[in-house]
């Protein structure tokens, strides 16, 4: 059973937005042969409006 929390923020770099996103995933209970311990994401995200 994997535990998730995820947080992002949009920020602007000159005119360009940009969204940054990070998380964290515990897995709280897995089979013996499943993931276990602690994950972590990071992403960026080039945003390009019209």
């Amino acid at each position: 059973m994997p535990i998730n929390v995820t947080v992002g923020k949009l920020i602007k770099v000159g005119n360009r937005p940009i969204s940054l996103t990070g998380g964290l995933r515990y897995w709280a209970e897995s089979p013996d042969t499943g993931p276990k311990d602690l994950g972590f994401r990071f992403v960026v995200t080039f945003l390009f409006p019209k």
